[in-house]
């Protein structure tokens, strides 16, 4: 009886561990979830996912009076809407998200508390260069093994040539931009304003 209590242990805990490695380091759910709903995802905008995962949306500055200026003007030009999630994840662990406009105006979102939320996140998210570059090996390897409708060898020399430019940040192809009219912030989860629906 002891054996068998303690074998049941051993087992759950590596289901466990198992399951917390694929949260944490996992891409490849996070890709298959975006290429279902942006199924006309380009290589640039699987860079634009990834990049956001790996290093949050800190290119935005710490400036709260340019993050309100920039925030209150792309409101102004939308039409809110209660038809796309007020968050996506996009990183494994869950702890960054876009947090969609529409959705936010359309609850009615406190913007002064958005701007407070993306200057924290933004000063505070630690971004990783290492994790950037262990995604895009994941990509590359979901590629060359056809779970993803892309070139391995059109990935490789799409990241080697942002590695050159010290992996900037990337805007959305037109393609993407004209088929979804993207309209998002990127922020650390655990700096999220109260919002209703999270």
């Amino acid at each position: 009886m002891l054996k068998l209590s303690l074998l049941t242990l051993i087992i759950s805990m590596l289901i466990i561990f198992q399951g917390c490695g694929d949260r944490q380091g996992n891409i490849d759910g996070i890709i298959e979830k975006h290429l279902r709903k942006y199924p006309e995802m380009e290589i640039q905008d699987l860079y634009k996912l990834v990049h956001h995962a790996a290093m949050g949306g800190a290119h935005m500055g710490t400036d709260r009076q340019r993050i309100r200026d920039y925030l209150v003007k792309e409101l102004e030009s939308l039409e809110p809407s209660a038809d796309e999630p007020l968050l996506e994840e996009v990183s494994p662990d869950g702890e960054v998200v876009r947090l969609n406009l529409r959705r936010f105006k359309a609850q009615n979102g406190v913007v002064e508390e958005l701007v407070d939320s993306l200057a924290q996140s933004a000063a505070h998210y630690v971004e990783s260069r290492d994790k950037l570059q262990e995604y895009w090996i994941q990509l590359e390897k979901m590629a060359a093994s056809q779970k993803i409708p892309y070139n391995p060898v059109q990935l490789e020399i799409f990241f080697d040539e942002m590695r050159e430019y010290g992996f900037p940040p990337a805007h959305h192809s037109d393609n993407y931009r004209n088929k979804y009219k993207p309209a998002y912030r990127v922020i650390a989860r655990k700096y999220l304003p109260n919002l209703n629906d999270r």
